[in-house]
């Protein structure tokens, strides 16, 4: 019964001593409360004399209690033999127990460094910008990020993914190495986790990037995140949810795990549309630049209310610093619509304009110069000849793009 006994209370003592610090910090704590009424108690009890003269037993634990944090303190200690004996003991008693708690507090704050190196804390931040997943487009759409943050006045990237926190780290700064106003945090944890989710505060977030990681199972991935996010029960306001698959052909399964929280782009088929259209025009590539970064001027959706009920035509001399190419209507987006379109309601203007704090409504209409207007002039249709060198998976989808670019005359690829 007593063996029983003795096992039960070091498993009890054990299971406290696992809890971490605090636990140990209280075990010392209490090894120095015991330590103090032991020595006072026998102070009070074998030395009268010692105790009126150091205030009674209040004074006696007070110096007791001195002498365990601090050892130079017994220097000056006169008395009997028995009350300095007793406090020799105390003090060495004290010395024990500040050895160990400097040890403890040393450890811990190692452990707590070394917890917050792994990214594993909690982010308590709003309105800022979540990356999922990690692959070389992570640089581009940080940098991106950056130029599109600069005038606010502050702005935060958080990058989850299954990665070294400092590693991640270390390779952003090294490839992006000036980031203005803006913060990168990284966390590290599986994108495909829903408790590794909550470490990056979605519901407070102002938009979500959902990245297809490296490897030739990226879109697989991309479709795991959306159903995670879909599935998710939000509080308050749904933030923008943006993802990218690398091949079309999972384009439709990834839109269906999406639903309508997110707005999925099919990163092949708009890079085999850029290249062609690059290719039919020489330097339409610098005016894609220009306009799909967040260097020079970019397009912008802008509300106008006192433009509600004018024509998309009366609105293209309205602005002194900005231009529109096209209305946003009912989430469908009508690049260069009919002059005569009237503007609605709900209705928001595409403008290209180099930032929106930039776009306002002119005072007075511009006037129009007839010699600077260009027209183009009439050209005879000339066979177009193009060589393909090189073959992937794109390539079947360039040669049908081109053949429908190719209707207004003889081709030949």
């Amino acid at each position: 019964m007593r063996t029983r006994l003795r096992d039960r209370v070091r498993y009890w003592f054990d299971g406290t001593m696992d809890r971490g610090t605090p636990a140990l910090i209280g075990w010392l704590a209490l090894a120095s409360v015991v330590l103090v009424a032991l020595v006072s108690g026998l102070v009070v009890a074998l030395t009268d004399e010692d105790t009126e003269k150091n205030g009674g037993w209040a004074g006696v634990a007070w110096m007791s209690l001195l002498r365990t944090l601090d050892p130079g303190t017994m220097g000056g200690d006169t008395g009997r033999p028995v009350f300095l004996i007793l406090m020799l003991a105390v003090t060495i008693g004290g010395i024990f127990i500040v050895s160990a708690l400097i040890g403890v507090l040393t450890t811990g704050l190692e452990d707590r460094i070394r917890e917050l190196r792994k990214g594993k804390g909690r982010l308590v931040e709003r309105g800022h910008t979540i990356v999922l997943g990690w692959s070389e487009q992570v640089f581009t759409v940080i940098a991106e990020l950056v130029e599109a943050n600069q005038s606010e006045r502050r702005s935060c990237v958080v990058i989850l993914a299954d990665r070294d926190k400092v590693d991640m780290e270390d390779e952003i700064r090294r490839r992006i190495p000036r980031t203005g106003r803006t913060r990168v945090i990284c966390r590290s944890g599986s994108p495909l986790r829903r408790e590794d989710l909550e470490l990056v505060s979605p519901d407070s977030a102002k938009s979500i990037m959902v990245l297809p990681p490296v490897g030739d199972d990226g879109d697989i991935d991309v479709i795991k995140m959306l159903l995670l996010l879909s599935s998710r029960e939000w509080r308050g306001r749904l933030p923008n949810v943006v993802a990218a698959v690398q091949s079309s052909e999972n384009l439709a399964a990834a839109r269906l795990a999406a639903g309508r929280t997110a707005l999925v782009i099919d990163a092949d088929d708009i890079a085999v549309r850029l290249i062609v259209q690059s290719h039919r025009q020489a330097g339409l590539s610098a005016v894609f630049n220009e306009l799909l970064s967040f260097v020079g001027n970019e397009i912008y959706p802008w509300h106008e209310p006192s433009l509600v009920g004018s024509t998309f035509g009366d609105t293209l001399d309205r602005f002194g610093l900005g231009m529109p190419i096209g209305l946003r209507r009912d989430g469908d987006m009508l690049v260069n619509p009919p002059m005569d379109t009237v503007i609605a309601a709900g209705d928001r203007l595409l403008m290209v304009a180099e930032d929106d704090l930039l776009i306002r409504l002119s005072q007075a209409r511009p006037e129009i110069v007839p010699s600077a207007i260009a027209a183009a002039s009439d050209r005879p249709s000339v066979p177009d000849r193009t060589l393909v060198i090189g073959w992937n998976s794109r390539a079947p989808k360039i040669i049908s793009l081109l053949d429908a670019s190719w209707n207004r005359g003889p081709s030949s690829t």
